[in-house]
């Protein structure tokens, strides 16, 4: 079972990080912080524990896997294999930039395959801190503050509805998908009645939000929504001032249902930069922050974008990966509601 404390707990905070996940590539694993004690290396799910000087040896502030190690290193082959088979690279098979195809598994395939290491550090993060301002969303704060109803409303595509969570797929430790995580820490935080409506949908994208965001909360109006699209827009080729007006659209139709709901904009992670699907997602999140601005207070941003590639910068695409395409796993499902949390004030 998870932790809730534990798995919200910022990774840009603090000298322990907690269940950090990897999936080998060669015998050299490069941690987000170089680590100076390691706590406990365990699979993805936290049922299998490892030996230290057996299964893997702290070197160099990571970690290194030695010959005859339980731990399994993927190898090019199977990373990047000449040729897609149904099970692992669907159908069609994902196409590899540098060329062959990208092993791809949805459910809990790339959770099963993965490992987490929990270490004690005295790293630093350099990438950009998710920020509380204190004049931006007033009511929302507000309720929480007094501990009062708060209906959190989200809207998104297959990362917002939980695609590759571990408690979405029936797999240890059941971590929630994010939206459903950052409102049970907030019910925790501040015992208000935090209510989840989540009307994510897999595949969609802002032209699909546009059409439906007031069908889908007309029966049950949120007070803040949260808009979560971006990588489908982008893959599909949506050109960035489009995707900006989707997202501008979908904000006003909601605040014509409730005037007085708070907006925050979610810009997009990153999709697996040796696929095809990389194409314009990084544009997304200036562009976004510009349109908080537009609406005061009563809009803000989460810059996933940024976040993402910070860790890009230390670990690789597949540590983090659910589908080794374009989905989070725990680890990143954990820094969305984290990130998110963070620029509640929590």
């Amino acid at each position: 079972m998870y932790d809730l404390y534990a798995c919200t707990e910022p990774v840009w905070k603090g000298t322990r990080a907690y269940r950090e996940s990897f999936l080998p590539r060669t015998d050299r694993v490069r941690l987000l912080y170089p680590a100076e004690s390691i706590v406990c290396v365990e699979n993805l799910a936290g049922t299998v524990t490892y030996q230290e000087g057996r299964d893997y040896i702290l070197e160099d502030g990571g970690l290194t896997i030695p010959e005859g190690s339980a731990i399994h290193i993927m190898t090019d082959e199977e990373y990047n294999p000449a040729t897609a088979d149904a099970e692992h690279h669907s159908e069609i098979g994902f196409g590899c930039v540098n060329g062959g195809y990208l092993i791809f598994g949805e459910g809990h395939f790339f959770h099963d395959i993965s490992y987490a290491v929990t270490y004690d550090h005295s790293g630093k993060w350099e990438g950009l801190v998710p920020t509380a301002h204190p004049e931006r969303l007033p009511a929302t704060k507000g309720r929480l503050r007094r501990g009062e109803k708060l209906k959190f409303g989200f809207l998104g595509d297959s990362i917002g509805a939980g695609a590759n969570a571990s408690g979405m797929t029936g797999a240890e430790p059941y971590l929630p998908i994010w939206p459903e995580l950052v409102c049970e820490k907030l019910r925790a935080l501040t015992g208000a009645d935090v209510e989840c409506i989540n009307h994510s949908v897999g595949g969609m994208d802002s032209n699909w939000g546009v059409d439906v965001v007031e069908e889908k909360f007309a029966d049950n109006i949120p007070d803040v929504l949260l808009i979560e699209f971006g990588m489908n827009d982008a893959t599909g080729g949506m050109e960035r001032y489009p995707f900006r007006n989707n997202c501008r659209t979908i904000a006003h139709k909601i605040r014509r249902l409730n005037p007085e709901c708070e907006i925050i904009f979610v810009s997009t992670t990153m999709p697996n930069p040796d696929s095809f699907f990389l194409k314009n997602h990084e544009t997304h999140e200036f562009l976004l922050t510009g349109l908080a601005d537009e609406f005061g207070a009563q809009g803000e941003v989460v810059p996933m974008t940024s976040v993402h590639k910070a860790l890009l910068k230390r670990k690789s695409y597949v540590d983090m990966t659910g589908n080794n395409i374009n989905h989070p796993n725990d680890y990143l499902v954990r820094v969305y509601a984290q990130s998110i949390l963070a620029v509640l004030g929590y």
